[in-house]
C-alpha cells in the first residue's frame, strides 16, 4: 500500500476536509489517551503538550482533570473549529507544524501524540519530529502508532483505506518504533514500550458504561493501562514508547 505522499500531508485541504468528515465521531470517542496519561502518570507532571491532535478530546479531558494543557494541530480550520466550540480557558489551543516546534526549550513536563507517526514513510521525518519534542520537553515523549503485528487491524484499515485516505497509514513493530528514538539523536535516560488499547477495549462501549456508577468508570478508567499490558501484542491496537529524558 502506498501511503500518502508528503506533498498530500502537507495540503491543509486534505486535512481540512479529513476532519470536517471524522469530527463529529472523534470527539464523542472515549478519551483513551487521557485517560492512559493520567493514570500512568498522575501529579508526576503538570504540563502537557499534544501535537497533531485532530480533535484534541485528550487534551480536554486531561485539562478538566487539572493539568496545564496545550493543544496543538497543523490545521488552521481544525484550531478554530475548536476554539468556538469549547470556550475552555483552561485548554490553550494553537497552531502549531511538529517539524518546527513554536515554543520556548524545556517547556513542557510531557509530549505527546496519538498516531502523528503513521503518516510519514520516511525516518528522517520522525528523528526530525522527535528532536523538537525532545526540544521543549522536560520529562516525557509519549509516542502512539498503530501496532503492526495486529494483523487484524491492518487488514481492517488497509480495506477503509480503499474509501478513505485517512486509513492510508504507516504501521510499526514495537522494536521498531524504539528503534527509531534510538537512531533519532536525542538524549535520553530510558525508552519503555507499552501496549495500548485492544480486547478489553470493550469496557468503554457506552452500552456498558451507562451502567456502571461513576466510583466504579473511574476506577476502571484508572486500571485499564495496567490491563493493556496482560494483552497479546497480537491483539494490541497500538504501540506506545514512552521516552524518558
Amino acid at each position: 500500500m502506498e501511503l500518502l505522499s508528503m506533498d498530500q500531508l502537507n495540503k491543509k485541504e486534505f486535512w481540512e476536509e479529513s476532519w470536517v468528515k471524522h469530527m463529529h465521531s472523534y470527539l464523542n470517542a472515549p478519551p483513551r489517551t487521557g485517560h492512559f496519561i493520567e493514570a500512568y502518570f498522575g501529579v508526576s507532571i503538570n504540563s502537557i503538550l499534544e501535537i497533531g491532535g485532530g480533535s484534541c478530546r485528550d487534551s480536554r479531558y486531561l485539562a478538566e482533570k487539572g493539568y496545564k494543557v496545550t493543544a496543538s494541530d497543523f490545521d488552521e480550520k481544525t484550531i478554530t473549529y475548536l476554539k468556538s466550540k469549547f470556550e475552555n480557558p483552561i485548554v490553550k489551543y494553537i497552531v502549531a507544524d511538529a517539524f518546527n516546534l513554536c515554543f520556548e526549550k524545556k517547556t513542557f513536563d510531557l509530549v505527546f501524540h496519538n498516531g502523528l507517526f503513521i503518516y510519514f514513510q520516511d525516518d528522517l521525518d520522525l528523528y526530525k519530529m522527535i528532536r523538537e519534542q525532545a526540544k521543549v520537553s522536560s520529562k516525557y515523549i509519549l509516542i502512539i502508532v498503530h501496532n503492526k503485528t495486529n494483523t487484524v487491524l491492518v487488514k481492517k484499515f488497509k480495506r477503509l483505506s480503499k474509501e478513505d485516505k485517512l486509513y492510508d497509514i504507516r504501521y510499526f513493530e514495537p522494536e521498531e518504533i524504539k528503534n527509531i528514538v534510538m537512531n533519532s539523536g536525542i538524549k535520553y535516560k530510558k525508552i519503555e514500550l507499552l501496549k495500548f488499547g485492544g480486547m478489553v477495549d470493550i469496557i468503554y462501549r457506552k452500552i456498558l458504561r451507562r451502567f456502571m456508577p461513576a466510583a466504579l468508570k473511574s476506577y476502571v478508567d484508572k486500571i485499564m493501562p495496567k490491563i493493556f499490558q496482560f494483552e497479546s501484542w497480537r491483539t494490541v491496537e497500538r504501540v506506545v514508547c514512552l521516552v524518558e529524558l
